[in-house]
C-alpha cells in the first residue's frame, strides 16, 4: 500500500505504506498537517509535503478501523472517530510553539460500551426484520385479498352475462313466437278466403237461380269474416302487448338486478380500499412503534 502526493492534477511523491491500510485522511487548511486513520484504529501524522522515506508518527487508540477525521478551521483541533463508537478529540502544537493547557474537561465514566453498543444494533436489527417480514405479510394479505375480490367480480359479471344472455334468448323466443303466430293467422285468413272463392265458384254455376239467395250468404260470411278479422286483430293486439308488457317487466327485473349487483362490486372494492387503508395505518403504527423502541 502507498500514499500519493497530487500537485496540479500529477502526482509528485508517493510513499510506501508497508502493510497497514488507510480507511480515512484529512489535511489542514494551512496545507502543514496530513492525518490519516487506519482499519486498525490506528492515527498516523505524517511529515508534509511529503518525502523519501515516508516519515510518520502512529497512535494505537481506536478498537476498530478510523471512518471520521477532521481538523478545525484554526488547525489545532483534530478529531478522530472509529466503527467502535469511539472517538478522540487531539491537540495539534506545532514545532517550536507553546503547547496550551487542556481547556477540556473530559468525564471519566464511558456512556455505552462497545456490548451495550453491539446489542442496540442488534435490537434495531431485529426491529428492522420484524418491520420487513410485517410489511412482506401485508403485501401478501393485500395480494391474496385482491385475487379473492377479483375472483369474485369475476363470478360475478359471468352470472350477470349468463342472465343477459338467458333474457335475450327469451325476448328472441317471444319475438318469433309472435312472427309464427302472424304467420298462422295469414295463412288461416288465406285459407278461409280460398274456400270461400271456391265455395263462390260451385255455387254460381250450380245456383245460378238461387244467386240473391247466396249474395245473402256471402254477405254473412264476409260479415263473419271481417268479425273473425277483427276478433284475430284484436287478440293480435292483446298479445303483442301482452309480450311487450312481459319484455318490459323482464328488462326492469334485469337493470334491477344488474344495479344491486354494481352496487354489490362497489361495496367490495370499498371495503378492500378501506382495508388497504387499515393496513397502511397498521404498517404506520408499527414503524412508528418501532422508531418509538430504538428511542427508548
Amino acid at each position: 500500500f502507498s500514499a500519493k502526493g497530487p500537485e496540479e492534477s500529477r502526482i509528485v511523491q508517493e510513499i510506501d505504506l508497508h502493510s497497514f491500510v488507510l480507511s480515512s485522511v484529512c489535511l489542514s487548511n494551512n496545507g502543514k498537517t496530513l492525518v490519516s486513520g487506519s482499519t486498525t484504529g490506528a492515527v498516523q501524522l505524517f511529515t508534509y509535503p511529503l518525502s523519501l522515506p515516508g516519515e510518520w508518527k502512529e497512535w494505537r487508540v481506536h478498537g476498530d478501523a478510523v471512518n471520521f477525521i477532521k481538523i478545525s478551521h484554526t488547525n489545532d483541533i483534530l478529531v478522530t472517530a472509529s466503527k467502535d463508537g469511539s472517538f478522540c478529540v487531539w491537540d495539534i502544537v506545532m514545532d517550536g510553539a507553546q503547547k496550551v493547557e487542556d481547556p477540556y474537561s473530559y468525564a471519566l465514566e464511558i456512556l455505552i460500551t462497545k456490548s451495550e453498543l453491539e446489542e442496540k444494533n442488534g435490537l434495531i436489527e431485529e426491529l428492522k426484520q420484524k418491520v420487513d417480514e410485517s410489511k412482506t405479510e401485508c403485501a401478501y394479505q393485500l395480494r391474496l385479498k385482491d385475487n379473492q375480490n377479483t375472483d369474485m367480480i369475476k363470478e360475478i359479471n359471468k352470472k350477470a352475462k349468463s342472465e343477459k344472455e338467458s333474457l335475450a334468448r327469451t325476448i328472441t323466443t317471444l319475438q318469433q313466437d309472435i312472427e309464427n303466430s302472424k304467420k298462422e293467422n295469414d295463412n288461416l285468413l288465406q285459407k278461409v278466403r280460398a274456400s270461400n272463392e271456391r265455395t263462390l265458384l260451385d255455387q254460381s254455376d250450380m245456383y245460378k237461380s238461387k244467386l240473391v239467395v247466396e249474395y245473402d250468404k256471402f254477405d254473412k260470411m264476409e260479415a263473419a269474416y271481417n268479425d273473425m278479422k277483427d276478433i284475430n286483430k284484436r287478440k293480435t293486439e292483446e298479445l303483442e302487448k301482452s309480450i311487450e308488457q312481459r319484455v318490459e317487466k323482464i328488462k326492469k327485473e334485469f337493470d334491477s338486478k344488474l344495479a344491486k349487483y354494481e352496487d354489490e362490486v362497489k361495496l367490495r372494492e370499498k371495503a378492500g380500499d378501506e382495508k388497504v387503508k387499515a393496513v397502511e395505518e397498521i404498517l404506520k403504527q408499527t414503524e412508528e412503534d418501532a422508531d418509538k423502541e430504538i428511542l427508548e
